[in-house]
């Protein structure tokens, strides 16, 4: 989920307007397949897990719920 910049780490929230909005964090530990997140989220945030190429400030989207788990 992250976007990695020259100058930030964001990643891309989804606004209960349904826009997107880049979110810059402030990245801690890495732990190989998951990172620790100092500042920048909120409990309760949604978060688009794949949006490096197609994520735009303001784009509007249609969420989508992750499957369920067996």
């Amino acid at each position: 989920a992250l976007i990695v910049r020259a100058d930030s780490t964001e990643v891309a929230l989804v606004r209960p307007d349904h826009t997107i909005h880049l979110q810059k964090i402030v990245v801690g530990r890495d732990y190989g397949s998951e990172v620790e997140v100092l500042a920048g989220l909120h409990a309760g945030d949604t978060i688009i897990p794949n949006a490096a190429d197609v994520a735009r400030e303001g784009l509007k989207v249609d969420p989508v719920p992750p499957p369920r788990s067996r």
